[in-house]
Formats: C-alpha cells, sequence, structure tokens
C-alpha cells in the first residue's frame, strides 16, 4: 500500500473521532474541520502533482524512445541509399562504354583501331585527327575537324591512317594526334585523346603522353 494514503487514511480516522468527541463544542468543531479541509486539500494536491509526474516521465520517455527511433531508422535510410547508389555506380562502371585506341603497325603510315572496350555502345562518337611535321610535341591541342557523330559497339572497331608527312619531298619527324568524343548509354560524357610520334623513314611509330598540352 501507498505510504502517503495510509497515513492520510490514519490521519482522517482519527480526524472523525474527533469530529464525535466535540460535537457538542462548536469552536472547536470548526477548528477540527479547518484543519481536516486543509488536510484533504494537502492529499489531494499530492495525488494531482504525483500523476501530473507519472504523466510527466512517461511522457519524457516516449518522446526520447520516438528520437532514438526516428535517429535509427534516418541512419538505416542513409546507408541503404549510399549502399544503393554505390552499386548503381559500380554497375554503369561495369556495363559503359570505354573508348580507346591500339595502333596496328610499327612503321609507315599510321594505322590506329578505335576501339570500344565496354559493354554497351558509344554514341554520338565523333573523331578527329591531324598530322604535324614536328620534331618535338605540341604543347597546345592541335586544332582538328571532327567527324560526323556516329555509334560504335564493343566489337565493331574503327580504322583511322594517318599518312607519313614529307617536306621539301624528304621525310622528318611526324607526329599524330586524335581526339575521340563520345557518351555512353547512361548519357555520360567522355573524351579519349592520343598521340604518336615517328622518327622518320624506316622508324617505329611510339605513343607519347599528352599531359603537357593545354
Amino acid at each position: 500500500m501507498d505510504k502517503p494514503r495510509t497515513i492520510f487514511s490514519y490521519i482522517g480516522n482519527l480526524w472523525y473521532g474527533v469530529i464525535c468527541f466535540f460535537e457538542n463544542n462548536y469552536k472547536v468543531l470548526e477548528i477540527v474541520l479547518t484543519t481536516a479541509a486543509l488536510l484533504v486539500a494537502g492529499y489531494l494536491f499530492y495525488e494531482t502533482h504525483t500523476q501530473v509526474k507519472i504523466s510527466h516521465d512517461a511522457l519524457v520517455h516516449q518522446m526520447f524512445s520516438d528520437s532514438c527511433n526516428g535517429v535509427r531508422d534516418s541512419i538505416a535510410l542513409n546507408l541503404t541509399r549510399k549502399s544503393n547508389e554505390r552499386a548503381e555506380e559500380n554497375f554503369i562502371i561495369e556495363n559503359r562504354a570505354w573508348v580507346g585506341v591500339s595502333q596496328s603497325n610499327g612503321s609507315g603510315d599510321l594505322v590506329v583501331y578505335i576501339k570500344n572496350f565496354g559493354r554497351t555502345p558509344a554514341e554520338s562518337l565523333c573523331i578527329g585527327k591531324t598530322s604535324i611535321f614536328r620534331n618535338t610535341p605540341p604543347t597546345i591541342r592541335p586544332n582538328v575537324k571532327m567527324s560526323q557523330p556516329t555509334s560504335l559497339s564493343p566489337d565493331e572497331p574503327i580504322t583511322i591512317r594517318f599518312a607519313q608527312t614529307f617536306v621539301d619531298g624528304k621525310m622528318g619527324t611526324n607526329c599524330c594526334y586524335g581526339i575521340i568524343t563520345y557518351k555512353d548509354i547512361y548519357n555520360r560524357r567522355d573524351t579519349t585523346e592520343f598521340m604518336f610520334m615517328c622518327g622518320g623513314f624506316g622508324y617505329e611509330w611510339q605513343r607519347i603522353g599528352i599531359n603537357r598540352m593545354k
């Protein structure tokens, strides 16, 4: 049994006995009734305060529990979303078009194969190429005229040829530059550049880097 309620029960019984004893003494009876009223009011205040505290504690607990559940669900949702995004990105990288070049010969006119090394077609593919007679690689990208857009499947390479350049009837160092622009089926655009140099007649073509060009 709750201790405060037990105390108030005892006090109530005590005041009832006092009232019966002093029922003919109105002054004492008035004091007794006033005191009893104050005790009842105190008891009711205690009961109300207790119920309010219980309700408040329950509300705080529920709010804290809901907040924790919301944070947990939000974290789980973010992890799931990021996992799905990574899976989708990996799928695209694995299956998209990747266009590159390979060389077919060592000397003479330069023959280059443009290949799609990916798993899906390359779309809106344009090719630009030029040959330059110079002894050193260019530091500025040459101006080229791009071809009409086409598509390139993984099993259908395109062959392009660069003729060796002669100046005054003599062969010098040749520099061949090419650029390929395309997009994959996921609408991602990409660019492939390449450059080959040959020291002259009888020399083999060598692929060189283009990182220094602007």
